[in-house]
């Protein structure tokens, strides 16, 4: 349909690299992947016109960012005119970074301002830290992210904390491919709705509605097989064990459905949960393909933005206010002060989303 359109993913740092790293042999037309990073050593496994080595290299040499943001910053502005050669004919730009260390942290916002000049969409793929990683790099983190969050149009976040929890006993390096496969569908996702045609079709157009200027959004793809092949899907496609966010609240989403033999019953049941889960108002852009008769498999690939923060970011700011002022304000009456905080620990246990760990008062920082 649009197989004009021009997809270039940056893998920045050296989890940004790792991600793509798997997926530069997947030779499609309109996608192009990039290796940038401090470190001239990370760049080695990759062909020379596939990297970016950021930095001076006189000044630099190709030694890294030493975990310090700064520094990667101050590298990618030195190779802007580079970055700038190399992303300028592209209309959307995949930026893959992990957040808490140097080049990811640092150069990645820098390169999403300079892609925002020329793409007409800009997305993230971001890691944020385990928790056992230290303050140094949460902080550092919390910093990259809202300095990112400034330069692209959507972001979508891979949770290492979420990762440990759901798939901590499994093997390191399996475990790390689940992380990467999130990038994976979501450029597949991207480029089916703007290069596959269907009954149905969702466009550019649609895509960029959903996803410009969103802020965090969520891309999933899921399939099953058999009897209950919508409901087993769906369940999937909305309940995702790595990512940040889910589509409760969302006020725009991207539905393709895809397979062989679909029903309407089944169409029903996958707009109905979606509905039920993200909220009566939310507006639905519907795709629908139709697969090979011998393809058994029921997909569904979504895109869901406008994730309703409102009434949680009051909610936790109500609580927030109610924490401080009896820190601030405690008397003898221990059981009163310690009663709202064992009521109100999902806030300090829970607070992962940017929003959440950034209006979290100092006390419960420190």
């Amino acid at each position: 349909m649009h197989n004009n359109i021009k997809i270039k993913v940056l893998g920045v740092g050296g989890c940004g690299n790792n991600s793509i790293k798997p997926l530069v042999s997947n030779k499609v037309d309109n996608i192009e992947y990039i290796a940038l990073n401090t470190d001239s050593q990370a760049l080695k496994d990759f062909e020379e016109q596939n990297v970016i080595q950021l930095g001076d290299s006189n000044k630099r040499r190709g030694f890294g960012a030493g975990r310090n943001p700064e520094i990667g910053k101050e590298c990618a502005f030195e190779s802007s005119e580079i970055i700038e050669e190399k992303i300028k004919d592209a209309d959307i730009v995949i930026i893959s970074a992990g957040m808490g260390k140097g080049t990811g942290t640092g150069a990645s916002p820098v390169i999403a301002k300079i892609a925002k000049k020329y793409a007409s969409l800009v997305l993230a793929v971001v890691t944020i830290p385990f928790e056992n990683e230290g303050e140094k790099i949460k902080s550092n983190s919390i910093i990259g992210l809202k300095e990112l969050k400034k330069n692209v149009d959507s972001m979508i976040v891979i949770s290492n904390e979420k990762l440990l929890n759901n798939y901590g006993t499994i093997s390191i390096d399996h475990s790390l491919k689940l992380s990467n496969k999130i990038l994976e569908k979501i450029i597949n996702v991207i480029n089916e709705i703007i290069t596959l045609t269907g009954i149905q079709n969702v466009d550019f157009a649609d895509l960029l509605t959903v996803t410009k200027d969103k802020g965090e959004i969520l891309i999933n793809s899921a399939s099953a097989t058999g009897k209950d092949r919508a409901e087993k899907a769906v369940e999937k496609v909305i309940f995702s064990n790595i990512l940040e966010n889910s589509i409760m609240g969302a006020d725009e989403i991207i539905v393709n459905i895809t397979g062989s033999n679909v029903t309407l019953q089944e169409i029903n049941i996958i707009l109905e949960v979606i509905k039920n889960t993200a909220g009566e108002k939310v507006n639905i852009i519907q795709g629908l393909m139709i697969s090979d008769s011998n393809d058994k498999n029921l997909k569904i690939s979504l895109i869901a933005s406008g994730m309703d923060k409102k009434n949680k970011s009051s909610d936790l700011e109500n609580k927030q206010n109610n924490l401080e002022n009896v820190f601030t304000n405690k008397d003898d009456s221990n059981k009163d002060w310690m009663y709202l905080l064992e009521e109100n620990q999902d806030i300090i246990e829970n607070s992962t989303t940017l929003e959440e760990v950034e209006n979290l008062p100092h006390f419960l920082k420190n």
